[in-house]
């Protein structure tokens, strides 16, 4: 016998089995390939150094940018290549203007409560 759960892109998958005492629980997910994983893995480490504010994310930005912009231009999926096309763009430029130093605030400033 075996139960099928969807859930969002995963499938899970019960089987149970009568000649045996053996159950087994097995995560299918269909449509999902290593460069998604890897384009996934990569855009989380992105946030995560930007939320160390750590100039290395950028480069991981990069990455999962241009692995998305390719999964969807061979999926004909247009509009989201350009999308993450701009979004190259600013991962480049926002690793530009943090590297040239221009982030830094010149003077004191005056806080109002």
């Amino acid at each position: 016998m075996q139960l099928k759960l969807q859930l969002f892109c995963f499938q899970f998958r019960f089987s149970f089995r009568k000649n045996t005492s053996n159950y087994s629980l097995s995560l299918h997910m269909p449509n999902t390939e290593i460069l998604e994983w890897t384009a996934t893995a990569f855009g989380i480490l992105c946030v995560y150094f930007q939320t160390k504010e750590k100039i290395i994310a950028w480069p991981f930005g990069i990455v999962s940018v241009l692995i998305l912009a390719f999964i969807f231009f061979q999926s004909k999926l247009y509009s989201d290549t350009i999308l993450h096309i701009i979004f190259l763009i600013l991962n480049i430029y926002g690793w530009w203007y943090w590297s040239s130093g221009r982030m830094q605030l010149s003077g004191s400033r005056k806080v109002i409560k």
